[in-house]
């Protein structure tokens, strides 16, 4: 049971890096606006695909129009499940806080330009687009 959950703490740690969310609030709402998109849009959609997939005469259109609608489910799912594991290490952050970082050392960073001589870093770049816009 401890290797379970201990893969099932690793799992949440790495999909709740992937949402920039700061709020349980926020994740909780997305999830929703997800959950209720996907099961209120699927059945609408393929009903308003089925004259068109028809018209075209496609041999095997049906299971094409159903796949699709299946991969919308999963897509759904994918993204209740992020936001559910983000909302999770926002509300247990003992338990579920940020991975550890890997290697441990010092990062070393290469410069990516050169103005005037002075290397610029990746971070100095990131710096400037959310200073500047640019």
């Amino acid at each position: 049971m401890a290797v379970r959950m201990g893969m099932f703490s690793f799992l949440v740690r790495r999909a709740a890096g992937a949402m920039p969310l700061a709020t349980a609030g926020g994740c909780m709402a997305a999830t929703v606006l997800v959950a209720f998109g996907a099961v209120c849009l699927i059945a609408p959609l393929a009903g308003a695909a089925a004259p068109i997939v028809d018209a075209l005469r496609l041999p095997h259109a049906k299971t094409l129009l159903a796949g699709i609608e299946w991969v919308f489910v999963l897509a759904a799912a994918a993204a209740v499940a992020l936001f559910q594991a983000r909302c999770l290490a926002l509300c247990y952050p003992q338990r579920f806080g940020p991975a550890p970082e890997r290697g441990g050392g010092r990062r070393r960073t290469r410069p990516v330009a050169r103005v005037a001589d002075l290397p610029l870093a990746h971070e100095d770049l990131c710096t400037s687009v959310l200073v500047t816009g640019v």
